[in-house]
């Protein structure tokens, strides 16, 4: 199941291609992005093969990873990584990763908020689910934004959930 590109204000998200590999591993290999993740930094090789694998992933009939690029409509400009996993048919889990050169930029909101929309709409969930460590201050303030609301806590985690109908009524509202 292909994703068709999916616009907003400033950035639109897209299916991955072979061409987004040095922004893909630009973001993949910096220490200062994975800072709040176990499995990051990847050395280049294991950033290309995680590229290779969200490509792979649009040709699978039963596909359970939808991982996009963020592309700034301006210039085109691969900016960062944004995608949901299924955690069964109606629940999927949201993450976000943003190249440090456009940091503060709003470009991590406006990608969840995006990928939300196509989460909802074109993958079919009830439920988006996210987290963070809990210093991870801006990530958590991202998902608040979007309409987030925290269902558990853990000695190192927030975890955060958005149901659809939330979502929609807080899409018609605005």
């Amino acid at each position: 199941m292909r994703i068709e590109p999916i616009t907003g204000d400033k950035l639109f998200i897209r299916e991955h291609v072979l061409d987004d590999s040095d922004a893909y591993t630009d973001w993949q290999c910096d220490p200062d992005v994975g800072e709040f993740l176990s499995w990051l930094p990847r050395i280049e090789n294991e950033a290309f093969q995680s590229l290779k694998d969200a490509i792979e992933q649009q040709y699978i009939e039963n596909r359970r990873r939808f991982f996009m690029a963020v592309v700034r409509r301006e210039d085109k400009k691969v900016v960062g990584d944004v995608g949901i996993t299924l955690l069964n048919d109606q629940t999927g889990s949201i993450g976000w990763f943003i190249r440090k050169r456009y940091w503060g930029k709003g470009c991590a909101g406006e990608a969840a908020a995006l990928m939300i929309n196509c989460g909802f709409t074109k993958i079919g969930l009830n439920t988006i689910r996210a987290s963070c460590r809990r210093e991870n201050t801006i990530s958590e303030r991202i998902m608040r934004r979007c309409g987030f609301r925290l269902f558990d806590t853990t000695e190192r985690r927030l975890n955060y959930t958005l149901r659809y109908e939330d979502w929609n009524l807080k899409s018609a509202n605005q």
